[in-house]
Parts: structure tokens; sequence; C-alpha cells
């Protein structure tokens, strides 16, 4: 992800924060509930955001690997969903480099409004 689109996500922190706590996971992923596991195993998020979706699905006993470029998201995320269960990274599309020398595998890939 560009730096430039990461410093705009950052001007605009706190109205965001806010607009993505607001919406219920379950409700945003209604279409997909079918897929996701229901067995312990690993999901990766990218563009993990303040990790809502992450700590619904740790919620569901799946660990989860929370991926977001922007620094007030991932701490935002850490504090508003603290989990064991939740491992979050400073890493971004198209490279996710991090995420790559980390050389696991996992069962769900999931990508919410990720351009």
């Amino acid at each position: 992800m560009e730096q430039s689109v990461i410093n705009g996500y950052a001007e605009d922190v706190s109205f965001l924060i806010q607009l993505f706590e607001a919406i219920s996971s379950p409700d945003l992923l209604a279409h997909v509930l079918d897929v996701i596991p229901n067995y312990k195993c690993r999901v990766i998020e990218i563009g993990a955001g303040t990790g809502r979706d992450a700590a619904w699905l740790a919620s569901k006993g799946l660990d989860v690997s929370a991926v977001e470029p922007v620094s007030e998201f991932r701490e935002a995320g850490k504090l508003l969903h603290p989990s064991p269960q939740i491992e979050w990274f400073n890493d971004s599309l198209p490279s996710l480099s991090r995420i790559l020398q980390q050389n696991e595998l996992y069962e769900l890939a999931l990508l919410v409004s990720v351009g």
C-alpha cells in the first residue's frame, strides 16, 4: 500500500475507528458465514483495521494473523480487542513480505474492503 494512502487513513483515524467499530462482524460477513471454519485453525485477515473481525474470529476459537499497515489502527485494535489468539503484523499488499517470511499456512484468508 502506498504511504500516501496509509497517511490518509491516519489523518482520519478517530472518525474511522468509530465507523469501523459500529459495524457488526456477523452482519457484515453474513454472506460468507458458511465458509468460516468452525474448528480451531489459522486465519489471516489482510487489512484488519481495528481488529473488529479478527476479534470476532478469535472469539470463535480461531487463531488470527491480523495484517494492518496503519499503525494507529493496529494500536487501537490491540487496545479494543486484546486476545492471545490475535497476532498483529505491520504489512500490506501487494508484497506481504513480512507475512511470507512467517511461512505459515492458513485455512482462510479474509479481506474486507481492501483496495
